[in-house]
């Protein structure tokens, strides 16, 4: 075993390591990074067109732009464009779900490999008290 890592430094590695995932996913059904994170962004509202394209800044390939990533959003009718805002689209949210269907039950299995069903229900257990802890709510 490795030296002992503190607990943000493991949530931060899992985090990047499902988002990978789900972005592999997304490119075997057409869409890149920057696309991928588009339309997660745009699962949760509408957001205005500065807003989006900053935040798509870090999902950039070289030699892409976000307007170029929204353009083709657009013209695959995923994401609509009206009064300078951008929205998901039946069609995107149906994109979003296609990739989550293919990638959860996948990833998950392999994440939680090798753990038994009390070691797991432990981990989420455990997990959701220091959320808690942090301030977290159920919704």
């Amino acid at each position: 075993m490795t030296a002992p890592r503190p607990l943000n430094y493991w949530a931060r590695t899992l985090d990047t390591m499902f988002q990978d995932e789900f972005a592999k996913t997304a490119e075997e059904v057409g869409l890149d990074r920057g696309q991928w994170q588009a339309l997660t962004r745009l699962e949760v509202g509408a957001i205005a067109d500065d807003a989006l394209r900053d935040g798509l800044a870090p999902f950039l390939v070289e030699g892409d732009s976000a307007d170029a990533v929204l353009d083709r959003l657009v013209g695959d009718r995923l994401v609509e464009h009206s009064a300078h805002e951008y929205r998901l689209t039946q069609r995107g949210a149906q994109r979003i779900e296609e990739v989550q269907d293919r990638t959860a039950d996948e990833v998950r299995g392999r994440a939680i490999e090798g753990l038994s069903e009390e070691e797991y229900d432990a981990l989420l257990s455990t997990l959701e008290r220091v959320a808690t802890n942090l301030g977290w709510q159920p919704a």
